[in-house]
């Protein structure tokens, strides 16, 4: 058995179902009778809408352990962002990996897209868990942070409205970090305060690259710009 193959079989858990935490008690059509007459009444069937991944899709990563900064390549994986976990594709199924287990990991192929685990972070003082994706790394890293809103149905019999599935939507806020501390970008103004005494010199770059902060885009290139004076 390889390093790789037995690092694996004692840090992956068994693969979780999320169905089991999300959908509604029962996705299946129940039929009931009606003691009236005697036919079938079918109870139109509940879903789960939308979902818990970061990117459904399975990509090639390499990720790095806490335990030793071990580091593994060439796993096909997904970021759970419901559970904070990456689901791995082992020779012997899938398997979760827990967040409190991961330093960081990157996610290849068509695109890349690296993230650190949060708990090196804090907001308001207050310890963080799960993942943070690393839009510019330097002395202030650009950091995007993902979290699903849950709406459970709200369908109500004795009107016929509402809906029977739980919709699950993916939302994120960006934030810029100084030591170990968050903080969230809400505005323009509020980056720009953030950049203290390099702010005009930050400003005037934008005006003269025609940059808007209001694009993930821009403020990537904002912050790597900033960052690139800090060094």
């Amino acid at each position: 058995m390889s390093w790789k193959s037995l690092l694996l079989f004692f840090l992956f858990l068994p693969f979780p179902g999320p169905a089991q935490n999300l959908s509604p008690a029962s996705k299946t059509t129940p039929i009931f009778t009606n003691l009236l007459n005697g036919m079938p009444i079918v109870r139109p069937p509940s879903n789960v809408v939308g979902n818990i991944y970061f990117d459904e899709t399975w990509r090639t990563s390499t990720f790095t352990m806490y335990a030793d900064n071990q580091t593994v390549d060439g796993y096909k994986v997904r970021y759970n962002i419901y559970f904070d976990e990456l689901d791995v594709k082992t020779n012997t199924g899938e398997r979760a990996l827990e967040s409190s287990r991961v330093k960081s990991f990157v996610l290849k192929d068509s695109a890349s897209n690296a993230f650190v685990n949060a708990k090196g972070y804090t907001l308001d003082g207050v310890p963080l868990k799960g993942f943070l994706e690393v839009l510019v790394d330097g002395p202030v890293p650009f950091l995007k942070r993902y979290y699903l809103i849950v709406k459970d149905p709200d369908y109500n019999p004795a009107i016929g409205a509402g809906s029977r599935d739980t919709k699950i939507s993916t939302h994120f806020d960006y934030y810029y970090a100084r030591g170990k501390e968050m903080t969230e970008i809400k505005n323009k103004k509020n980056m720009l305060a953030s950049f203290g005494d390099k702010s005009a010199e930050v400003e005037k770059f934008m005006k003269v690259n025609s940059i808007s902060a209001s694009s993930q885009d821009g403020m990537v290139k904002i912050f790597t710009y900033y960052n690139s004076l800090l060094k």
